[in-house]
């Protein structure tokens, strides 16, 4: 899975980009967490490479292959989470350098060092966020958001790592109400809130 960061600002829309080990940009991107799903699996990476908080859709918006090699043929299967940041804060991963792009620059970073099919696929992956970003571009900011918003809490999820981010969405009589409604919204799914860890000592 592959959370597919972006921010809106008055000059347009910008993509969260990082680096991997090999020294190449991609989308915060990981396997799925056991006892998590897809969505809350690719907000965890987004998390934990990137030090994203914000909101991320529960359902994909795209699917793309990553071709591995010319050699021998494997590819690599990735579902794509729209993810909203609404604030960065440190990431737990070291030399992954979260960093801004203007759609057209977040294409050229995303090729660079790839094939051009793997280029061209991610290109769509890019236009198809600018697509679905564009249809409602302040949702964030709208009083009467039909996505649902589902509280994170750290504490409740129980990984085995150092350090914990994010957690299951508490189950509530508000978004047990809203999920029908905000299925039902041009195709979009629930969205899940996701905000720090409140530690206890």
């Amino acid at each position: 899975m592959a959370a597919v960061c972006f921010r809106i600002l008055s000059t347009g829309i910008e993509f969260l980009l990082v680096r991997t080990r090999q020294g190449r940009w991609t989308f915060p991107k990981g396997g799925v967490e056991p006892g998590l799903t897809h969505a809350q699996s690719a907000a965890l990476e987004a998390h934990e490479e990137a030090g994203v908080h914000g909101r991320i859709e529960e359902i994909a918006f795209v699917r793309y292959k990553l071709r591995k090699s010319a050699e021998n043929g494997t590819q690599d299967c990735l579902s794509g989470y729209l993810c909203e940041v609404l604030h960065l804060g440190p990431a737990q991963e070291a030399n992954r350098n979260p960093t801004w792009f203007s759609p057209q620059k977040t294409k050229r970073r995303l090729a660079q060092g790839r094939t051009e099919e793997n280029a061209a696929e991610l290109s769509r992956v890019v236009d198809r966020a600018l697509a679905r970003i564009q249809r409602s571009p302040a949702r964030s900011m709208l009083a009467n958001d039909p996505l649902v918003k589902v509280r994170f809490e750290a504490s409740e999820i129980n990984i085995r790592r150092p350090y914990e981010s994010l957690a299951h969405p508490q189950s509530s009589n508000r978004s047990r109400h809203g999920a029908a409604s905000a299925n039902d919204d041009r195709g979009r799914g629930k969205i899940l809130q996701l905000r720090p860890a409140q530690i206890t000592r």
